[in-house]
């Protein structure tokens, strides 16, 4: 005679199985010991923390990537802060510097925590950053009084309004920077940043920018 048997496990049965630890508490949820790892995406280059920016100065770049990170939870289901992760790479160093071809992250916040727009700070910095790159210009408009004034405009059309995934064309621009040490907060456990302070970028010909070692042969 065939027969099913059938066991009912109530909230307190579960919680003593819990209270026994080892073999018999139930794993995390949705997970075993079965669930595998896949590394064929994954190259030696992306894993290698050692040709990270470390040293401040005034540096030569390129921008190698661009991606765009705009959901309010990263990949990993963590609070995000909208933002653009742009890579650069050194062109050119000096004596007490990264070497060339150090990489930095530079983050462009186009977003708040939970939502909102970017604080006006952040805009600012977007701004500087764009124009040093070169995605943006100056340009000139007119006030209702008859004043001119500049703006940053996108350096393609001119217009003062584009949308965000504009930002991705700039793979490949140059510009020059100066890379500080950012202090990390009080009580932090995290190593310091190196940063652009203010998205404060130029143009490789910008006047301002004369006296920083440039790497002739990439320009």
């Amino acid at each position: 005679i065939e027969g099913k048997l059938t066991m009912s496990i109530t909230a307190d049965d579960m919680d003593a199985i819990s209270d026994l630890d080892g073999d018999f508490a139930p794993g995390p949820q949705g997970m075993d010991e079965n669930y595998e790892f896949d590394s064929s995406d994954v190259d030696e280059k992306e894993l290698d923390t050692s040709g990270f920016l470390d040293q401040e100065g005034w540096y030569h770049f390129e921008i190698t990537k661009v991606e765009l990170h705009l959901g309010l939870v990263d990949a990993e289901n963590k609070e995000n802060t909208p933002h653009i992760l742009v890579t650069c790479k050194s062109l050119s160093s000096a004596k007490g510097q990264s070497p060339p071809g150090s990489v930095l992250w530079h983050r462009i916040y186009v977003g708040q925590k939970g939502g909102g727009p970017a604080k006006q700070g952040s805009i600012d910095s977007m701004f500087r950053f764009g124009i040093g790159c070169g995605l943006l210009r100056w340009g000139k408009v007119q006030n209702p009084d008859g004043s001119i004034k500049s703006i940053p405009v996108l350096a393609t059309t001119g217009s003062s309004k584009f949308p965000i995934g504009t930002w991705k064309t700039i793979v490949g621009a140059q510009f020059i920077a100066q890379v500080q040490k950012e202090k990390p907060a009080e009580g932090s456990t995290y190593k310091p940043k190196f940063v652009i302070p203010m998205g404060k970028a130029y143009r490789p010909d910008h006047p301002d920018v004369s006296h920083v070692a440039k790497n002739l042969e990439a320009l």
